[in-house]
C-alpha cells in the first residue's frame, strides 16, 4: 500500500498513471473475467478508511496498448494519502510505475 504525502503542503494532484501489465484479461465468455478492472481506492486517514472503488479496464487478452489512467484525484492533505490497489478478476497483475502528471 503506497503513501503519498508532502506535509507542510497539500499537493493537488494531477492525472495518475499506472504503468502496469495489460492486455491479460481471459478467454472465458465471462465478460468480468475477459476485461479486468484495476481497482484504485485511498484512505485520507492512514488506511483507517477508505474511499468508494474507482475503476479502470487493463485491456482484454492481446490488448497491451490500454492506457490505466486516473483522473481527478483532488489533494493530499495534512494525513496524506494511501492507496490501494486490487483486481476485479483472477488475473497476472503487476504494478510498474505510477505516476502523477
Amino acid at each position: 500500500v503506497p503513501m503519498l504525502h508532502a506535509f507542510p503542503d497539500k499537493p493537488k494532484l494531477g492525472p495518475m498513471h499506472v504503468d502496469i501489465i495489460r492486455g491479460v484479461g481471459l478467454n472465458s465468455g465471462d465478460d468480468h473475467a475477459d476485461d479486468p478492472q484495476l481497482i484504485m481506492k485511498w484512505s485520507k486517514d492512514g488506511a483507517a478508511t477508505f474511499s468508494h472503488e474507482r475503476r479502470r479496464s487493463i485491456g482484454r487478452q492481446g490488448q497491451r496498448q490500454t492506457q490505466v489512467t486516473f483522473l481527478r484525484n483532488g489533494q493530499v492533505g495534512r494525513e496524506g494519502r494511501v492507496y490501494e490497489f486490487s483486481m476485479s478478476a483472477p488475473v497476472r497483475f503487476g504494478i510498474m510505475k505510477i505516476v502523477f502528471t
